[in-house]
């Protein structure tokens, strides 16, 4: 999978388009390197998860 500076390198040499998360393209439209044009009808909100397996040595370590 190419990096994301790779994904916004291709329109902002005008030679394509992309739908790219603008969280990953906020300085490049800021710039004006390239051009929003769609904002869509819901934000996105990205959530991290962690899970930790219950049967690891150090219960302790993690739990603080």
């Amino acid at each position: 999978m190419p990096c994301i500076t790779s994904i916004i390198r291709c329109p902002s040499n005008d030679n394509g388009l992309a739908l790219v998360p603008d969280f990953h393209s906020m300085d490049a439209i800021a710039n004006y390197e390239i051009k929003l044009i769609w904002k869509g009808n819901t934000p996105v909100i990205e959530f991290i998860h962690y899970d930790v397996d219950g049967n690891i040595v150090n219960k302790e370590t993690i739990s603080r």
